[in-house]
């Protein structure tokens, strides 16, 4: 019997309760747009929670921006401190390219590099490479073949686009098919970025190995491509 009687307290409960829900329901209908705005409000203040009117333009900021189009410069510039040759075959001279003014960089297009050469004997080569693995090899990317680039001054030249990631490399082919190509050294940083300098064997089409920094230099090779992350997201934070 008493499970009878709790089992009618029950849905008599559950009667009184639908019949609550259906007066608020109306109530709310009767609202105005203003008026039901307002109680949302009241409702978040007493959770504690920060109301926030979204606009379409913040909706819009919210998204993933766009990568920064610009150029990652390691070196502070001219003179060269030394120039590299032939490095008893280990004839790509690089720099790894990983990080911008101690940011990270992102997966995009190297379109254009700026090198500084020494002695350039006939056709100036540069080669793209992915980053190195535990064996000290990369994947070739891609190569370009470029006449009249001038020694001993910077040379600035369109590539590609060569489609890269975060972690990438790209530098001078100095055999030039046994000539006695140079590409210019510092052993400076420009903002404190560290050294970036790496030589490796060019094998083939498709495979570097050999892959082993040049400690303490940076190679004077720029990259530029949309690779920068947005100043926005440099330092961002939940609110």
């Amino acid at each position: 019997m008493k499970r009878m009687v709790a089992g009618v307290v029950a849905v008599g409960a559950g009667i009184a309760l639908l019949g609550g829900v259906a007066a608020v329901s109306a109530a709310r209908k009767a609202m105005t747009k203003e008026e039901r705005a307002q109680v949302r409000a009241q409702n978040r203040q007493r959770l504690g929670k920060e109301v926030r009117k979204v606009t379409p333009s913040a909706r819009k900021q919210g998204r993933a921006s766009e990568n920064i189009i610009g150029t990652i410069t390691y070196e502070p510039g001219a003179p060269a401190d030394a120039f590299m040759s032939e490095p008893g075959g280990n004839n790509v001279i690089s720099n790894r390219f990983n990080s911008a003014l101690g940011g990270p960089l992102r997966p995009g297009n190297l379109t254009g590099v700026t090198f500084f050469p020494g002695i350039v004997s006939g056709t100036a080569v540069v080669s793209v490479m992915g980053p190195p693995n535990g064996a000290g090899q990369a994947t070739i990317i891609g190569v370009t073949y470029l006449q009249g680039i001038a020694g001993n001054t910077f040379n600035t030249v369109n590539v590609g686009p060569f489609a890269v990631g975060a972690d990438f490399m790209a530098g001078q082919y100095v055999g030039a098919f046994g000539g006695t190509d140079q590409v210019g050294l510092r052993n400076a940083s420009v903002n404190g970025q560290g050294f970036h300098a790496q030589q490796m064997n060019f094998v083939g089409t498709n495979t570097a190995t050999g892959v082993v920094p040049l400690p303490g230099q940076n190679v004077m090779f720029r990259a530029t491509g949309n690779l920068l992350v947005p100043v926005e997201l440099m330092d961002f934070q939940v609110q």
